[in-house]
């Protein structure tokens, strides 16, 4: 590999690090005005009091981890794939895998003793719209029936980044995308 292609690599991996931790913060500020407080009847993002935390250190680990794993997923395919060139599906299981299992999102006491589960689902829901955004997939346009699945399997069963990534791979292949974001290509 020329000196070239392993500096494209390596900025390609910083850019998905960087891009990953914007897009969530983003996508944090949405979707928290989206939910509806049981309790007090308004979106959690717009109640101080209920406002769930976001944990920086946890989404700057996750960051890292995604930046690592995407590395070694270049190493290991080699010859198999471009390195210039990977495969946005693995990228976004990848993704998802690291932001649902780094648990970002923490709930202030109030949110605890609710009984409704309005913001029980928040971390997965976070990571799989960023690996959906990643993908150029619109996580509203996602059949409701789909997302479901995906988080009860994310949830409730064994999913890894490489199964994730199937996923993924068959959602990008079957969905309609937007412009893929700079950062799906080296």
């Amino acid at each position: 590999m020329t000196e070239e292609i392993q500096q494209r690599i390596t900025d390609f991996l910083t850019k998905i690090e960087n891009d990953v931790i914007i897009r969530y913060r983003l996508l944090v500020s949405r979707v928290l005005t989206e939910i509806d407080c049981a309790i007090s009847q308004k979106p959690i993002g717009l109640s101080e009091e209920l406002h769930p935390l976001l944990d920086e250190g946890a989404l700057w680990v996750a960051g890292t981890e995604i930046k690592k794993d995407v590395d070694i997923l270049l190493k290991r395919r080699d010859k198999l794939i471009d390195p210039l060139r990977p495969n946005v599906g693995k990228i976004a299981g990848i993704i998802a895998y690291r932001l649902g299992k780094m648990q970002i999102m923490h709930l202030r006491n109030q949110c605890v003793v609710c009984r409704e589960y309005c913001i029980g689902r928040l971390n997965t829901t976070l990571a799989l719209q960023c690996a959906l955004e990643y993908a150029g997939i619109d996580f509203e346009k996602v059949p409701d029936d789909i997302r479901l699945e995906l988080h009860y399997v994310f949830l409730y069963r064994h999913m890894n980044q490489e199964a994730l990534g199937l996923v993924f791979d068959a959602l990008f292949s079957t969905m309609p995308r937007k412009e893929l974001l700079p950062t799906a290509e080296c």
